[in-house]
């Protein structure tokens, strides 16, 4: 059987060369480059890369350490001295501080100061723009690449370590990195470790992950600049990530930090598990996906540790917010982490080779045209389930309503089920925004259940569930006298309908 294959075009000026699918199942494709092109400082190590690929890419002689807009801070790996670029990396400044152990990664906040995080643990702060660093945290532990970011002057970094039994923190400082408190302390038998530290700008609020067992590994967000922390997802491998990207308007996209399980996943952060869509596959472990809106790149290694042997690295990059791949470059060099994007789009990929660290400037192309897969607005049907309400007696103080917080999707055939142990009867209300009705039992906006009863709602014993509950809809109990005893869980199923395309699960 013949089947049509509509692909859309976004016509520019350099056609990139040839793709073919690298699985049928995923849509991955790869990029087939036509020879070496590759620019940079002297001799140093680094990979073959394509002529006509997504980004340029160029060796830098320093590992790039931290970025704010085209401002980079760099280490040299021979002497320790910390550099500085104003243009991306074209032309440096310095030595400016000399001697900093060998560096992980590092920030710049919004009033310059500088913070470096040492491969020893150890944190460095400069207010001097880089002339001089005084170490401010003395720890075992030091983060992974995308374990670290700032939002003004709070940093927040978290603790990476292999070693057990042990103490992982989340630190967060809030005046530039002169002073730390840890927020979050976790031992080996929580968590294997911490991965991932972001915060998202557009949403203001800070996302951490950790790794790397089922149990141990989780997504958490904090809506307070980092004071408190609220978990959105767990499991593994799905969820254990070591980098991740947003894209319009709440989808998060990460490649999976795990072999063979290579998965490129995407999920709405406002809800995670029922959200989550396996969009592409990787050859190794992903390393970090980095970007922001369309334009995306992923890394993936294999370790020592994974049965198909030798490290390699590849990169691969995304035009069309994680729907397509192309494969840029293959590498015999360990991939070590991405830094970026600067204000040009620009990310920084770090590498290392028999022990010596460098820089690849990953730069887009002007003027090129990619084959994209086209935003599909079709949808399927998945069922609902969420817990609404769950108090106990002590946590009722009044006879207001204890609201849940708004449907995010509107709910088809829905079904409310209540467990009561409470003393006092309870009434299950619903409201469309801030206002709330007190009609009787058989009212739209009301429905009564006599203490210590548990009940199964549906659209023969209340009238409002004959139909979808809207987006934007509350739910609630009020309990009219106050109860000594007991508690109360209310959860609500049915159905969704959801975009089938990653690119709209946001949009609902």
């Amino acid at each position: 059987m013949k089947r049509k294959i509509i692909i859309l075009i976004v016509t520019l000026m350099l056609t990139l060369p040839m793709v073919v699918p690298a699985s049928a199942s995923t849509g991955l494709v790869q990029l087939k480059g036509d020879g070496p092109a590759v620019t940079g400082e002297g001799n140093l190590p680094g990979p073959v890369i394509s002529k006509t690929t997504i980004f340029e890419y160029t060796r830098l002689p320093y590992l790039v350490l931290a970025v704010s807009g085209d401002t980079l801070y760099a280490q040299c790996m021979e002497t320790g001295d910390i550099y500085s670029s104003l243009d991306g990396g074209t032309t440096w400044n310095g030595p400016l501080a000399a001697g900093i152990p060998t560096c992980r990664g590092g920030v710049v906040t919004d009033s310059g100061k500088v913070v470096l995080f040492a491969l020893n643990g150890d944190v460095y702060y400069s207010g001097d723009q880089g002339a001089s660093f005084t170490r401010t945290l003395d720890e075992s532990w030091n983060p992974l690449v995308g374990g670290f970011d700032c939002n003004g002057e709070t940093v927040i970094f978290a603790q990476y370590g292999i070693v057990s039994p042990a103490t992982y923190k989340l630190y967060r400082s809030a005046d530039g990195g002169k002073t730390w408190q840890a927020v979050i302390s976790k031992n080996t038998s929580e968590i294997r470790h911490w991965h991932t530290v972001k915060y998202i700008r557009e949403l203001k609020t800070w996302m951490v992950t950790s790794g790397d067992g089922e149990t141990e590994t989780f997504w958490s967000k904090s809506t307070n600049d980092g004071l408190e922390w609220t978990r959105i997802a767990t499991g593994s491998p799905q969820f254990r990530t070591v980098g991740f990207a947003i894209i319009p308007w709440k989808t998060a996209v990460w490649g999976c930090d795990s072999s063979p399980n290579s998965v490129i996943y995407a999920a709405n952060i406002d809800d995670m598990a029922g959200s989550l869509k396996r969009i592409g596959m990787l050859p190794g472990h992903c390393m970090g996906v980095g970007g922001s809106k369309n334009l995306l790149i992923a890394s993936a290694r294999i370790e020592d540790a994974d049965p198909k042997g030798s490290k390699l690295s590849w990169t691969y990059a995304s035009p069309d917010a994680g729907a397509t791949w192309y494969q840029e470059f293959s590498t015999p060099d360990s991939y070590y982490g991405l830094i970026g994007p600067d204000a040009k789009h620009r990310f920084y990929l770090q590498y290392s080779t028999d022990g010596l660290y460098t820089t690849v400037r990953a730069e887009p192309r002007q003027g090129i045209s990619v084959p994209l897969k086209p935003v599909s607005e079709s949808s399927s049907w998945h069922p609902y389930e969420k817990t609404m309400v769950s108090l106990n007696a002590a946590d009722i103080s009044c006879a207001l309503p204890c609201w849940s917080s708004a449907l995010n999707e509107t709910v088809f055939d829905p079904v409310l089920v209540l467990k009561s142990s409470l003393d006092k009867k309870v009434v299950i209300r619903a409201s469309g925004g801030t206002e709330w009705l007190t009609d009787g039992m058989d009212s739209t906006y009301g429905y009564t259940i006599e203490a210590g009863k548990d009940a199964l709602i549906n659209n023969e014993s209340w009238s409002l569930l004959k139909g979808p509950l809207p987006k934007g809809m509350v739910l609630g109990v009020e309990v009219p006298e106050v109860p000594s005893a007991g508690a109360i869980t209310f959860t609500l199923y049915g159905r969704v309908l959801r975009y089938d395309d990653h690119r709209l699960i946001s949009v609902k």
